[in-house]
């Protein structure tokens, strides 16, 4: 993975991952690039090094395919290929819901601004408010 500076187009930080599949979703806490892969993990790397901090195994069989942090940066959602929505303390690290209503992929996750609801798209061709 490659962070760009885009008013000037130079690297600001890269990470590399070996042991694993293809990033296919990304978002920014902490000083820290939260990444969701098809080999169905979350991956946690330094905003400034590019060095892989941890990651959380089995998060969606059969992929990560969306990912948002929350404003407040206390959780982020997951979407997988299979239609399931998973909500994260990012601190422990720890799944505290999971949410079952789509059918396919899912595409997309937009969180509101309070916090407390938050929208997803999917393949199933339904956007859903939780």
């Amino acid at each position: 993975m490659v962070v760009w500076d885009l008013t000037d187009y130079h690297i600001l930080c890269s990470g590399k991952c070996r042991d694993g599949g293809i990033p296919t979703c990304i978002s920014y806490a902490f000083d820290c690039i939260i990444s969701g892969w098809t080999d169905g993990k979350v991956r946690c790397f330094d905003g400034e090094t590019g060095e892989m901090l941890w990651d959380i195994s089995d998060v969606h069989k059969g992929g990560v395919t969306a990912l948002q942090v929350s404003y407040n940066q206390r959780f982020m959602i997951t979407g997988g290929e299979n239609g399931d929505i998973r909500v994260w303390d990012i601190k422990s690290r720890e799944m505290v819901s999971h949410l079952k209503e789509h059918t396919s992929a899912i595409t997309s996750i937009s969180i509101f601004e309070d916090d407390a609801h938050a929208l997803t798209g999917s393949k199933d061709r339904n956007i859903l408010c939780w």
